[in-house]
């Protein structure tokens, strides 16, 4: 009876070994951020899962464990790989040697030796042919899988079943355009038609209002995304169409032609650079340059060094050299009319009412309203926040934050600043890493080796100490 009650002691004993073994108190071997409201961590060899409370709400038991995405997680186990849901249900069985999710809804995965493609419920999408794992890309309404045979990709579009053999050294999806590169050659997959046009040009297409520019033999038109000739090959350069028009080259000179071919502004200027984000051109004549509309009408006759687009407001940065030969960087309407002057010797558009300029080399912040917000002693500038109310700065090398007020939230001497959210920022000193909240004016000790964000503002953070994980919040606060 006496030997009975000892082995009863000893299970017991050995039981609550194993329960204080899982007790969330305990250090991880290894943690991951959290995702899907669970992060995977190590025990004892062994993968499990835990809540944001650090509850363990999936026992280690996997050899290996990838994040939830989509209630669903890959995990390794006797040396295969499934995938399961939060409840630990297996949901694709233990049946491949790799697995990583790759879509909303498709996982990679690899059996004998090759790598196919199946949905999150083991129905096979692309069968096992690759060399390499399935890369999935969504290209407007079409999804497709990458494919790796004898060293040359291909790609199968999921929804149409178009397969374009393993026969390219690239595959480069760009929206329904997918683009094909053989021998420095290239052609494209037109998806929505299901084009092909085999590699023959000797750049890459890049198409906008669904023409692009083509080299034939020395001499450039336009095709359509059917590998039409809209525009016959005779300039010596041309750019992308955008809004409707394409600077184009020939003899010299520069001018626009409309996607019909038709010469919208002569050719005439040193060159015209076209516009993405606002209604005018900038044209340069006799190496003056000035605005110009979309018809080809100056806005005002040109005059200034250098126009800066893609501005706000109507503010452009330009420069000019004055009278006494001195260059002056100022900031101007659509007329041309000086509507701020400065003393600085760079400056660039406006964004968001903040533009960076330079003094001598050294970086600040100016506002739209003319009030110097950031002073240009810094050596890097750039703004961390949404509201355009933090400025990260840089100088001597080590980083630090100040506000629109140039008032100093931290001093210039942290070797890393990394935003986390709107108040919270991973800072690193001395090859170790802390938090700092803005809100409270408050740090974390800055003690440890590593320190991975989680995905969700109140989600707990990892962070490792002396080789060993564990969790903590905002505050610094280990949890439990």
């Amino acid at each position: 009876m006496k030997i009975l009650n000892k082995i009863l002691l000893i299970v017991l004993l050995i039981f609550c070994v194993v329960l204080s073994g899982c007790n969330n108190n305990n250090k991880y071997e290894e943690a991951s951020s959290f995702t899907d409201g669970l992060a995977a961590v190590k025990l004892r060899g062994l993968w499990g899962f835990i809540d944001t409370e650090e509850n363990l709400v999936i026992t280690p038991t996997y050899d290996e464990a990838h994040s939830f995405y989509n209630n669903i997680a890959p995990v390794k186990k006797d040396g295969f790989w499934g995938a399961i849901d939060k409840k630990n249900n297996v949901i694709i069985p233990f049946d491949y040697e790799e697995a990583t999710i790759e879509s909303d809804t498709l996982i990679s995965v690899k059996k004998n030796s090759k790598y196919g493609c199946i949905d999150f419920k083991n129905n096979i999408v692309v069968d096992f042919v690759s060399e390499t794992p399935i890369s999935i890309y969504n290209c407007g309404e079409e999804n497709i899988a990458i494919i790796t045979e004898n060293n040359y990709q291909g790609f199968i579009a999921l929804n149409t079943n178009l397969k374009v053999e393993p026969k390219y050294t690239a595959i480069m999806p760009n929206n329904s355009i997918v683009h094909l590169e053989s021998n420095g050659k290239f052609g494209f997959v037109n998806l929505e038609s299901k084009t092909i046009v085999e590699p023959k040009y000797s750049y890459y297409l890049s198409f906008n209002d669904d023409l692009a520019p083509v080299d034939i033999d020395g001499k450039f038109g336009y095709i359509n995304t059917n590998d039409k000739m809209i525009i016959k090959p005779i300039y010596d350069r041309a750019d992308l169409f955008i809004n409707g028009l394409a600077t184009v080259y020939l003899d010299g000179k520069t001018g626009c032609i409309d996607k019909n071919g038709d010469v919208v502004i002569p050719f005439k200027y040193d060159y015209i650079n076209s516009f993405w984000e606002s209604d005018v051109l900038l044209a340069s004549l006799d190496n003056k340059v000035a605005l110009m509309n979309a018809k080809g009408e100056l806005l005002f006759e040109p005059k200034f060094e250098h126009i800066e687009l893609g501005s706000e407001d109507d503010m452009f940065a330009a420069s000019y050299v004055d009278e006494d030969g001195n260059r002056k960087n100022v900031f101007i309407n659509k007329q041309g009319e000086i509507i701020l002057n400065t003393d600085y010797t760079e400056i660039y558009p406006f964004y968001d009412g903040f533009a960076t300029v330079y003094k001598s080399s050294k970086c600040g912040i100016l506002a739209s309203n003319g009030i110097e917000v950031v002073p240009p002693i810094y050596d890097e500038v750039y703004n961390i926040d949404s509201s355009r109310n933090i400025f990260q700065v840089c100088l001597n090398g080590k980083w630090g934050l100040i506000d629109k007020t140039q008032k100093e939230i931290l001093k210039c001497e942290y070797d890393i600043i990394n935003p986390y959210t709107e108040n919270i920022f991973l800072v690193s000193k001395d090859n170790k890493w802390g938090l700092f909240n803005k809100f409270s004016n408050k740090f974390t000790d800055i003690i440890y080796d590593e320190i991975i964000p989680s995905f969700g503002d109140t989600a707990p953070i990892s962070v490792k100490l002396d080789n060993q994980w564990f969790y903590i919040d905002e505050a610094g606060n280990k949890l439990k």
